[in-house]
């Protein structure tokens, strides 16, 4: 009887996630990867991590790919200013996802950008029979267990059209602002 009301209840907590479209994330847009106040950062170098910090100036820029039409839902996130380098989902180690610089486009390096009723976006991976998603562990981006009700696995995606360096700050501010990517359903904002 345990166990049948254990299923219930995970079955009624269970988030439907569906497909970022081409339209809502554009293929070769360039974004900033966010977490509540936190933006996801690297820096060249092979097998660097990904980490989230609250400064704005030292987030990454990602490019975000969507490798072909037979694969438009799974898209490949490359560093903007070197798009040598990409996320990779190690595949031998569980937990390990970093920057790599060689783009093989095997299953690891392609993410599921998904979304849930609410608007929230998660990142998932499919490989050798396994399957991740991206989650914050204590400022640092990990693959973990999919689960639908963990914000730890919830995040923005925030174009990065960069103003004009001669921009004042507050205009700078203004166009950031406007800049925000808005996935919106009837009911919800994100």
């Amino acid at each position: 009887m345990i166990l049948l009301t254990l299923r219930f209840i995970k079955l009624f907590n269970a988030q439907e996630w569906t497909p970022v479209t081409t339209n809502e994330i554009e293929n070769q847009t360039k974004m900033y990867i966010k977490q509540g106040n936190y933006y996801v950062s690297t820096s060249l170098g092979n097998h660097n991590h990904l980490n989230l910090n609250d400064d704005l100036s030292k987030a990454s820029v990602f490019l975000i790919n969507a490798p072909s039409n037979e694969q438009k839902h799974r898209r490949i996130i490359n560093l903007a200013s070197d798009p040598n380098y990409t996320v990779d989902k190690h595949v031998w180690k569980d937990d390990v996802v970093f920057m790599y610089k060689k783009l093989h486009g095997g299953d690891n390096q392609r993410f599921y950008l998904e979304k849930n009723k609410n608007q929230k976006i998660r990142m998932r991976v499919v490989y050798k029979n396994k399957e991740k998603c991206l989650s914050n562990k204590n400022g640092k981006l990990i693959g973990v267990v999919c689960d639908g009700n963990d914000v730890k696995q919830y995040f923005e995606f925030i174009s990065s059209n960069l103003p004009d360096v001669n921009m004042s700050n507050k205009e700078f501010l203004n166009k950031f602002r406007n800049s925000i990517v808005s996935l919106r359903s009837n009911e919800n904002d994100m």
